[in-house]
């Protein structure tokens, strides 16, 4: 229950409707004894990266180019989708997971960058999704 009133807040921001959203799940968890709250928000937090990493491992690119293997622009694509805010969050970069999905893009940019020879080796295997070709 809380994770769908989570989600309804944060895809209302800054709205009437997110207030209340958010007032009610603070009115849940301020019942909750102990620090059972805190353990339910680390919980949701780390469903939420599973959730994403399920969804990227689910794109073809994962499972058929690269034997299973998730690349940084499945993750990228896999958090717009799992994006409940209407991309509101992925727009502000703060969608989960794609900070790491954009550093990981970053990185074997810099490196094809750098090294033609690897750029060329990536470009005819098909495993330059998502990076600069």
């Amino acid at each position: 229950m809380l994770t769908e009133l989570n989600k309804l807040a944060k895809a209302k921001v800054g709205t009437l409707e997110g207030d209340a959203y958010n007032a009610a799940v603070n009115a849940i968890q301020s019942g909750l004894p102990g620090n059972l709250a805190q353990q339910l928000a680390a919980v949701d937090a780390k469903y939420a990266q599973y959730a994403v990493m399920r969804k990227a491992s689910t794109y073809a690119g994962s499972s058929a180019r690269h034997g299973g293997i998730v690349t940084p622009d499945d993750l990228r694509r896999a958090t717009l989708a799992k994006d409940s805010t209407n991309k509101t969050l992925a727009s502000q970069g703060r969608a989960t997971l794609q900070q790491q999905a954009e550093t990981g893009l970053d990185e074997i940019n810099a490196v094809l960058a750098k090294d033609p020879t690897i750029r060329n080796v990536l470009q005819r295997s098909g495993a330059l999704a998502g990076a600069v070709e």
